[in-house]
């Protein structure tokens, strides 16, 4: 058995989650090459407004280095009983590819990116109206995304082999909420001259 394991994974082994158990490094690398292939990116986005990338839309590839074989070296063959008692998972950096041509399409056919889904973000702000005189008006957050960021952190995100990821750095927020103090101190004047409505 020591000598099937000089050239096999130990069962339990994975990889970045993938199962590699009993497996040359060949098998391995085909089988972590195929799970690369199936990468998805989920972004979440403001509003319930969320977004994918595919794998297979931006050729994204895992491109072998050297990594699951030094992962089987690093196995001592002669551990193998004790294997069976505790399953290891392999945390390996894994070297992939895109096409970053692909990649710019995809994030530019986001729902999140069509400017139709981009809603201006409003200050807080105080407002007159016969009904209920002045009033404190909350900000509106509004969706409308830093257009140059957006790219970047979708890349990033995807050469780190990210599954999931937020937007909410990424939009423009208004500049003055309705917990300002400037605004709720100027409020306060207008209710002792004028009242609470």
């Amino acid at each position: 058995k020591a000598n099937f394991y000089k050239t096999h994974f130990f069962p339990g082994t994975k990889m970045n989650g993938v199962d590699v158990s009993k497996m040359t490094c060949e098998e391995a690398t085909d089988k972590v090459g195929k799970f690369v292939a199936d990468y998805l990116l989920s972004i979440q986005g403001r509003d319930g407004v969320t977004g994918e990338i595919l794998g297979p839309d931006i050729h994204y590839e895992y491109v072998p280095n050297g990594e699951i074989d030094d992962a089987l070296l690093a196995q001592n063959p002669y551990q193998w009983i004790g294997s069976k008692k505790r399953a290891t998972d392999n945390e390996i950096e894994l070297n992939t590819t895109f096409d970053e041509e692909l990649l710019k399409e995809a994030v530019k056919a986001q729902p999140f990116m069509q400017k139709e889904q981009m809603v201006e973000p409003v200050d807080a702000t105080i407002q007159w109206t016969d009904e209920d005189g002045y009033q404190l008006l909350p900000e509106v957050m509004g969706s409308k995304l830093k257009l140059k960021t957006v790219y970047q952190a979708v890349r990033l995100a995807v050469e780190q082999g990210e599954t999931e990821m937020s937007l909410e750095d990424l939009y423009i927020n208004p500049q003055i909420t309705g917990d300002d103090a400037h605004l709720n101190e100027c409020m306060k004047t207008i209710e002792k001259y004028f009242g609470t409505t």
